[in-house]
């Protein structure tokens, strides 16, 4: 409001249009500056919403006391904006909800890790990726790092080091590696695990890394069997017969999927 649109109005006068700190109509009778004047006692930092007329809301902390004077008490009155204060933990909260969606619509995994001290953080997801419940995962053992470490390949933990380390010293901005992670019934799950460091210590040092895990086992198995039929496709096509193409087409497979020649 402007000094001209203020100016005539009394706390009692409709158009001041207040609303206590909850979003209730405040009558006039119980603005701050009336119950100074009315029980003699001053208040402090006392939230109260005044509608604009733009429509929009500006919050305020008030505080009054008594000033004797010539012609009847009058109340001194202070008033500090408070409205970026109060909104911002509603607009966090929002948000929060708005990510828990979007990541409860992906069926995205989430972690948090503590660099420091290997305290982890998962969600339901995370868990349920490998087949387990959180809290069954807790009765094998307590919930930190060592959780992933127990079910990640051990073939990809060099990866993940490098990964990490890269991360750590500014070299990549975010921790990006597709890795296997040991399901309950004992196959090997695909996971595309990103994440980056959130907070970093007084002396610089990584604290906390968030992140999420994807689910990527079934991209994984159709480029498998993409890989597998152009390698059959390419062989045949350059043997005289099937009995000739079996063997290297077999030896071919191995090769392409790094196994050893007989092993499964």
């Amino acid at each position: 409001l402007s000094r001209a649109q203020m100016t005539g109005l009394t706390s009692i006068d409709p158009r001041w249009r207040a609303v206590d700190a909850q979003g209730n109509d405040l009558p006039g009778d119980q603005h701050p500056s009336m119950q100074t004047l009315r029980t003699g006692q001053p208040l402090h930092d006392v939230v109260m919403g005044v509608c604009r007329p733009c429509g929009t809301r500006t919050w305020l902390k008030v505080s009054t006391r008594l000033l004797p004077a010539n012609g009847g008490p009058w109340v001194v009155a202070s008033f500090t904006d408070h409205t970026t204060q109060l909104q911002l933990p509603l607009e966090l909260a929002d948000q929060s909800q708005r990510l828990h969606a979007t990541l409860e619509g992906t069926r995205a995994a989430t972690w948090e890790w503590n660099v420091q001290t290997g305290e982890a953080r998962f969600n339901e997801r995370w868990a349920q990726i490998v087949g387990w419940t959180l809290a069954e995962l807790a009765e094998e053992a307590p919930v930190n790092i060592d959780t992933w470490l127990r079910l990640v390949h051990p073939d990809d933990l060099k990866a993940s080091s490098k990964q990490l380390q890269r991360h750590f010293a500014g070299e990549l901005a975010y921790y990006d590696l597709e890795c296997r992670m040991r399901h309950r019934d004992g196959s090997w799950r695909w996971v595309h695990d990103r994440g980056r460091v959130s907070s970093t210590t007084a002396d610089g040092q990584p604290l906390w890394m968030c992140g999420t895990h994807e689910d990527i086992t079934a991209r994984k198995q159709a480029e498998r069997r993409h890989a597998m039929e152009h390698v059959v496709t390419q062989v045949l096509a350059q043997s005289e017969s099937l009995t000739d193409a079996a063997p290297r087409i077999v030896r071919t497979i191995c090769e392409t999927l790094g196994w050893a020649c007989g092993a499964h």
